[in-house]
């Protein structure tokens, strides 16, 4: 329990990303669209929240705050999100490749992971590595193949979301220090 309560923020990532990935495979325009609203919506209640936060406040106050542009900025990019997610739809594409390239970015920071477990002595240090080197070869197949249609791409990035997820995971739980045990 004590190992669980340590890592509960690396467990729900990669509880997340599992989701993620079944949810893409399963419908994956429906999922984004309903991701690129719910953060329309997101950032409409914050950008009001910003505002009205702004006018409660002395005039001496909020005009040293960036509350009214912060607000406004959040609000105007939710209802952009809202209203014009048809144009996120059609930049599939590229908002996959942004994925892809995160990936590989999430991947060397995996590296560095595993070489640290090999260098404290771990004797599970290569499912990091494998776990880095799966991160990198899937951003990369994401980005480098621009010929997948669009539904291909999101069930690729659904299925490597998934496998690295439960990879990370079990590796997680395979690398903990004997005092976490």
């Amino acid at each position: 329990m004590k190992f669980i309560k340590a890592h509960l923020y690396d467990i729900l990532v990669y509880l997340i990303e599992i989701i993620v990935g079944i949810l893409l495979i399963a419908n994956p325009v429906s999922f984004t669209a309903f991701i690129i609203k719910g953060l329309g919506l997101l950032l409409l209640v914050l950008g009001v929240f910003h505002v009205i936060r702004y006018f409660r406040k002395e005039a001496a106050v909020a005009a040293a705050s960036p509350y009214l542009f912060h607000g406004l900025l959040y609000a105007m990019v939710g209802l952009f999100l809202l209203l014009g997610t048809g144009w996120f739809m059609t930049a599939f594409p590229v908002m996959a490749v942004i994925f892809g390239i995160a990936q590989i970015v999430l991947g060397l920071h995996k590296a560095q992971v595993a070489v640290d477990a090999l260098r404290l002595g771990f004797s599970f240090w290569f499912l990091p590595c494998a776990g880095a080197i799966l991160s990198v070869i899937c951003g990369m197949v994401i980005v480098m193949n621009p010929a997948m249609t669009v539904i291909s791409i999101w069930i690729f990035t659904g299925l490597s979301l998934m496998i690295i997820g439960v990879f990370d995971l079990v590796s997680l739980f395979f690398t903990k220090k004997p005092a976490e045990a």
